[in-house]
């Protein structure tokens, strides 16, 4: 074999098992339906470490083949401070069939003065993002 060859070959092999590509099922839709600031939690958010709980309530709609993981290290939100806020807690199924649409409420701890502009979800293979703004 010539060395460009396999070197092609071993290129897309190894891009291939690296998930460098996404299911192509896979299709997802976030929406926010609403955000409750400083909501009362008591495993989120601490006065004394300058950190407040928003509360998120999300609408997945799965209009993919593949099922929606709610799993909390794929969630993160992103705050008008430019902070990523990561690993919420979930609370809701732990995950939503394809072709349905599921409900979940996240709870992130933010830093005070700050307000979340934007939803991810990511899980290596698929990522999937909605504006939160407009929804406090």
């Amino acid at each position: 074999m010539k060395p460009q060859l396999s070197l092609a070959l071993i290129l897309i092999l190894n891009t291939t098992l690296a998930g460098c590509s996404g299911d192509p099922g896979f299709g997802a839709n976030l929406t926010v339906d609403s955000v409750e600031t400083d909501s009362d939690v008591d495993y989120c958010g601490d006065p004394d470490e300058g950190t407040h709980c928003d509360t998120l309530t999300v609408s997945i709609e799965v209009t993919g083949d593949s099922d929606f993981s709610t799993n909390m290290f794929y969630w993160e939100a992103v705050g008008d401070d430019g902070g990523i806020y990561s690993a919420p807690w979930v609370n809701g199924a732990e995950g939503c069939a394809a072709g349905f649409t599921c409900e979940v409420t996240l709870d992130f701890a933010v830093a005070d003065e700050a307000q979340l502009v934007e939803l991810r979800w990511d899980n290596l293979f698929d990522q999937v993002n909605c504006s939160i703004e407009g929804v406090y």
